[in-house]
């Protein structure tokens, strides 16, 4: 090791030391607390949650109903009580020797409706993504009953398609809004964190605040800085241990 190169790895692994316990300060939500405050499988599995108008988050179908006004899906009020969710739900393409079997990260049956809703995090689609669901999930069912949604944190359409007419299938919906949304759900309903299903609403809501629910130039320089380099402070934390 170079001289002096000891001392300034040293100075680094204090001020890392420092940023890492600032950071952690600003942040209490579960998934932050357990690392996955990024991961799309996670997000998609809380989202499916509070779609589920029959799980215990205590908001019944209004997270359904905003997120279909959000996505312009023009449904009957009437089956939103009824309306099943399921997620990584398949079906199989390409019958045959070669199977190919196309997921959706949050499928949603309303009726005679079905939402398919593919979440994007930081992983960006693939080429063939759009036109594979749209082939499965389009399948003898008609165009006006088969809906497709693309979640991302800013709300664009897909970049990576194989025609332009398979992507304007996917109504983008953005994380931002959504946020605001639910937090608006929850005020109205006065959830203060009184059962478990509250509490845990109410932590995603932290999480989707902290994530993608505010502006980034409405937000302070120093959360701003953290969000800047997480990445970089995730990678050096990897590289210490």
């Amino acid at each position: 090791m170079a001289r002096g190169a000891g001392k300034t790895v040293q100075y680094w692994e204090q001020q890392f030391t420092e940023l890492r316990r600032e950071w952690h300060a600003l942040r209490g939500d579960l998934l932050t607390v357990a690392g996955v405050q990024r991961r799309e499988v996670r997000h998609s599995a809380v989202i499916g949650w509070l779609l589920d108008p029959h799980a215990g988050h205590g908001l019944g179908t209004g997270v359904l109903e905003q997120f279909l006004a959000l996505a312009e899906i023009p449904v009957t009020p009437g089956d939103l009580a009824s309306a099943t969710v399921a997620l990584e739900a398949g079906r199989v393409t390409r019958p045959g020797v070669r199977k190919r079997k196309v997921r959706a990260d949050i499928l949603v049956r309303i009726g005679s409706a079905l939402v398919v809703v593919e979440t994007k995090v930081d992983d960006r689609d693939r080429r063939d993504q759009c036109a594979s669901e749209v082939a499965s999930f389009s399948k003898g069912r008609a165009s006006d009953q088969t809906f497709f949604v693309f979640l991302t944190p800013d709300g664009k359409p897909p970049k990576h398609y194989v025609s332009p007419s398979e992507a304007e299938r996917f109504r983008p919906v953005s994380f931002r809004d959504l946020s605001h949304r639910l937090s608006d759900l929850i005020d109205g309903a006065g959830l203060t964190g009184r059962s478990a299903g509250e509490r845990a609403v109410l932590s995603y809501r932290d999480t989707l605040t902290a994530e993608f629910g505010t502006a980034r130039d409405e937000l302070d320089p120093t959360t701003l800085f953290y969000l800047r380099n997480q990445t970089i402070l995730d990678t050096w934390e990897s590289a210490r241990k």
